[in-house]
This record gives structure tokens, sequence and C-alpha cells, in this order.
């Protein structure tokens, strides 16, 4: 019989209230980059190509000075037309070309196509995408969830605070699976059956569970800036972050206010 575990989001003593441990061999974690900054730079860099474009062309259109050739004693003037075409042209396609490349830059990093807050890990922020391989086989993607709640929550089986709070976690997720919301647990343990066997024996086989390798499991980690487990994120419907802590703080009340 397992231990009666206390209700998320009620407020524990602080001597029950569980630690996180530290992911165990973890990759050095890269500094982020805030998206957001890298967008308004990109930005700034495209106003100031078109700004040097725009002055290129009024530079262009300057009528150059006629030149002349010598033949004997009759002065030609030179056919100047075609170079000044010449002179618009280059600059025109540069300007063009110049302006396509920001776009691009621009729409990469989310600062065109999307009006829902940058990439990141933070409670607001557009959750970072990923794949990873379903303990059932399945590769199973975050972004193919849009439309539901999902509560992402990372553990492993040799972390005590994991199994302490994944009992009331799970019955969180069971009280409202019903109505579009989704648990998903990514396994940070060392083996596949090490986590299959932890979830058959505690009865937590109906969760997606996701296990492709360590080494995939401590990337999509290190993507989500997690370095101690449990932690939960919990996404809206739209994909956009709206908890990142640990999982005795989330409250039946924030699921509500998603559904």
């Amino acid at each position: 019989m397992r231990r009666a575990q206390p209700d998320i989001g009620g407020d524990l003593p602080d001597a029950l209230l569980p630690f996180s441990e530290k992911i165990e061999d973890p990759y050095p974690m890269r500094i982020r980059q805030d998206a957001h900054e890298l967008r308004n730079i990109t930005a700034g860099l495209l106003v100031h190509l078109i700004s040097s474009f725009e002055n290129i062309m009024i530079l262009s259109y300057r009528t150059p000075t006629p030149a002349y050739k010598m033949d004997g004693h009759r002065e030609e003037p030179l056919q100047f037309l075609n170079l000044r075409k010449r002179k618009v042209l280059i600059p025109l396609l540069v300007g063009i070309g110049a302006i396509v490349v920001g776009f691009i830059i621009y729409a990469a990093v989310g600062g065109l196509f999307s009006s829902q807050g940058p990439l990141g890990t933070s409670v607001g922020d557009r959750s970072p995408d990923f794949t990873l391989r379903s303990l059932d086989g399945e590769p199973v993607s975050l972004s193919s969830l849009r439309g539901k709640v999902v509560i992402l929550d990372f553990w492993a089986s040799w972390c005590s605070p994991c199994r302490f709070s994944m009992s009331a976690l799970h019955a969180l997720w069971q009280k409202y699976r019903d109505r579009g919301v989704v648990m998903i647990g990514v396994s940070l343990d060392r083996s596949e059956s090490a986590a299959v066997d932890y979830l058959k024996a505690n009865g937590y086989t109906d969760l997606t569970a996701l296990w492709e390798s360590l080494y995939a499991s401590q990337a999509v980690a290190q993507k989500y800036g997690v370095i101690g487990i449990p932690h939960t994120f919990v996404i809206d419907r739209n994909g956009i972050i709206r908890f990142a802590g640990h999982p005795t703080q989330l409250t039946a009340s924030l699921i509500e206010s998603l559904l």
C-alpha cells in the first residue's frame, strides 16, 4: 500500500515539502538566448537595411554628368542612360535581396508569425516543441497536442521527491483527463526498464510516459531549463506556459481556469 500523499496545492508544512533532486549526469547548461531580444535586434537590422536601401536609391536617381568621347573634330555624348539604368538596377536588386533575407531571419525567430509571446520556459512564454518516443514505442510531439491542456512533468524513478509528488499529480490529472487535459511524463531514468517497472508497480501506466534514451530525455530537460526534478509545466491549449515549478505548488484552480 502506498503512503497517502497530501493534495497538490495545499499548504504543506515546511518539514513535509519535498525538495528537488538534481538530474544525474546533467549536460552543461548553455546560456539561453532571449528570443524576444533577438527578435528586436533582427527587426532593428531590417529597418537599417531598408533605410540604407532608400539612401542608395536617392543617390542612384541623381543625373550623372555626361561623358564625351573624341571622334576627330566631332564630340558625341555617350549613351549614359544605360549606365544610369544599371546604377539603379544593381542597388535595387541588392536592396530587395537584403529585405528578403531580413524578412526570413525575422520570421525564423518567431517575430513575424507569432503574436503569442517569445519562445521560452517562463510563465507566459511559448513552450519549446520537442519529440520523444513513448514507452509504447510511438513518437510524441508536444505540438501535436495543441488544443489540449498539457501537464508536462520531468521525473525519474530514482528521485524520492518525484515519488512523493507523483501520486497527487496523477490524481489531479485523472480528475480532468476527460475534459481535454493530457499528462506527459518525461523520464530521466538511466534505462527504459527502470521507468516501466516503476510505472507498472504504482499504477501510472495510463499517463503518456516518454523515454527514448537518457541522452534524449536530458536534451529536452535542458531545452526547458530543468536542472532539478520533479519539475512540472502546465501548457494551455495555445501552447503557452501557464505554470512552471514544483508539482506540489500546482493547484486544481489553475487547471480549471484553462478548461
